[in-house]
């Protein structure tokens, strides 16, 4: 199931809690604390902010040669126990308590002065955030959405996945508790839990903030706002999705004050780079990027867009949704409810004298098919379009039910693409993978590779960073008879490698041998090689 062995077992087989906290406390060698026996000095208290306290559900107890005595319900929450020290400045000694006098000793002690207390004690709220099914109203949600304890833990998580790098949170909701995760450097990491019964106030904050419907729960919703964080300023995008245990919402966050990346700096191999550069001084044509949700096709196009005239020519871009504002450049934003989807506003783009056109994705065929009349028509067109690699790309169009002799015709070149981690700065060093790692890659048994040993600075994962890997495809007179002749994808497979494409695994394998990203990260992400 993913949860805690000691939930599982208290569901399974009807264990108290208290044989769960002590059986653990035999385990770990650590100290129960009855926290309903016991009075905490307030000056303790102010060790540890009420965000962390909240967070990571772990009460300050009392200070012993040196050590902080942290009484928590996941005393091997590694996250948990450096954040409480780093916020203290002491050694924490964890301890073991039950969830519900955790929560209701930080309760307790709201307006003692300790630093439990961030904000006033909730008016009329049994416990800050805690909402019943029969008090599910949307008044009832506002004002627990609104209640400081609330507002504080949602700023914390927040802020924190900010200072983490993190592109996307997931706030999950199971059986027995609600699911913390972040999605860093294109990998998912769970940070942590909060009690199931914190969650509808939790989300309702979000989705205030959002600007959603707080008292919907049975249909998705979406929405946006900016968080303000340091010298930062981060847009967060926020999807709700109902299943079985309530409400999942997603968030994505995008840091508003990150410049555009230039093509030269997505760590494209030179002969790529060329490629791509070269679709800028043609007049028209269609030239697809395609790669899984998340791997920098927005990116790649908004930093070739950078590369033209917009004063010298009309540039107009429909996306869902906008992710930059580019000046000089017309930009639509998709909205299905209005009626404005990718086919209607690529009819109506061609009626405004379009010089460049770039279109956020391709999905259907109608979209396809103007798109690539607009091609023939004068227009260079730049999209995307989801596939596994290049010639899969080209086979999904045709898929679609293009004309061959269309695509032939309009297509000027694809480019596959992924991201894949970069190997941590601050902690790389060479050793030897083992071989079957190594044959994977092509190379001889013992070769020596550079990799990451984990470090504080990269969250002991080896890696820090992502940069990309490309694999490009020209259209060349033989392979454009091959669409046109309708030959089997297997034979135009085998015509493109002929011809000297360079696969995103071979592309990956080159940046492995070169120190910037290991054997196991490109076989985590790129597709095998075919033909």
């Amino acid at each position: 199931s993913g949860d805690r062995l000691g939930r599982v077992l208290g569901r399974a087989f009807d264990i108290a809690e208290e044989q769960i906290i002590h059986a653990l406390s035999r385990q770990l060698g650590i100290r129960v604390i009855d926290l309903a026996a016991i009075t905490i000095d307030p000056q303790v208290l102010r060790l540890v902010p009420e965000r962390l306290a909240r967070l990571h559900l772990a009460v300050p107890v009392a200070t012993e040669h040196g050590e902080l005595i942290v009484a928590m319900t996941d005393p091997l929450n590694v996250i948990g126990i450096d954040d409480i020290a780093r916020a203290s400045g002491l050694a924490v000694q964890p301890a073991v308590a039950k969830e519900a006098d955790i929560v209701a000793a930080l309760d307790q002690y709201q307006g003692t002065g300790g630093s439990v207390q961030d904000g006033p004690r909730a008016r009329g709220v049994e416990r800050p955030g805690v909402v019943s099914e029969e008090r599910g109203s949307g008044e009832w949600l506002e004002r627990g959405a609104a209640e400081s304890t609330v507002v504080n833990l949602v700023h914390s998580f927040l802020v924190q996945a900010v200072a983490d790098r993190a592109s996307d949170i997931h706030l999950l909701p199971e059986a027995s508790a609600l699911e913390l995760r972040t999605r860093i450097d294109g990998v998912m990491h769970s940070v942590g839990s909060f009690p199931l019964a914190l969650y509808p106030a939790i989300l309702a904050r979000l989705k205030t903030l959002a600007g959603m419907d707080i008292a919907e729960k049975y249909q998705p919703q979406d929405g946006r706002w900016t968080l303000p964080a340091g010298s930062q300023e981060v847009e967060i995008r926020a999807a709700t999705l109902p299943t079985i245990h309530g409400e999942k919402i997603a968030l994505r966050l995008r840091d508003k004050s990150t410049a555009l990346s230039e093509l030269t700096a997505l760590g494209m191999a030179p002969e790529v780079l060329r490629f791509m550069q070269g679709f800028t001084a043609k007049p028209h044509g269609l030239v697809l990027v395609t790669g899984p949700a998340g791997s920098g096709k927005t990116t790649t196009l908004y930093a070739l867009l950078q590369t033209l005239d917009a004063v010298g020519c009309n540039i107009i871009t429909l996306e869902d949704p906008v992710e930059y504002h580019l000046p000089k450049v017309t930009q639509i934003q998709v909205d299905r409810h209005a009626g404005m989807t990718f086919a209607r506003g690529l009819q109506a783009i061609l009626r405004q004298d379009p010089d460049v056109i770039l279109v956020g994705e391709i999905r259907e065929r109608e979209s396809a098919e103007i798109a690539m009349h607009a091609a023939l028509a004068g227009c260079l067109v730049l999209a995307t379009l989801p596939a596994n690699d290049s010639v899969d790309a080209l086979l999904r169009l045709l898929d679609l039910g293009v004309e061959p002799y269309l695509a032939s015709a309009a297509l000027e070149g694809i480019m596959a693409q992924r991201l894949v981690r970069t190997i941590c700065p601050s902690c790389r060093g060479a050793s030897t993978p083992d071989p079957a790692l190594l044959a994977a890659a092509g190379l001889p048994p013992g070769t020596e590779l550079v990799h990451g040993r984990g470090c504080p600075h990269c969250r002991e994962t080896g890696y820090r960073g992502r940069t990309g890997i490309f694999e490009a495809l020209a259209l060349k007179h033989q392979l454009r008879r091959a669409i046109v002749g309708k030959s089997p994808p297997e034979a135009i497979r085998s015509l493109a490698r002929s011809a000297g494409l360079r696969t995103l695994r071979e592309a990956g394998l080159e940046k492995v041998q070169g120190g910037v990203t290991t054997i196991e990260e490109i076989l985590r992400v790129t597709p095998p090689i075919e033909g």
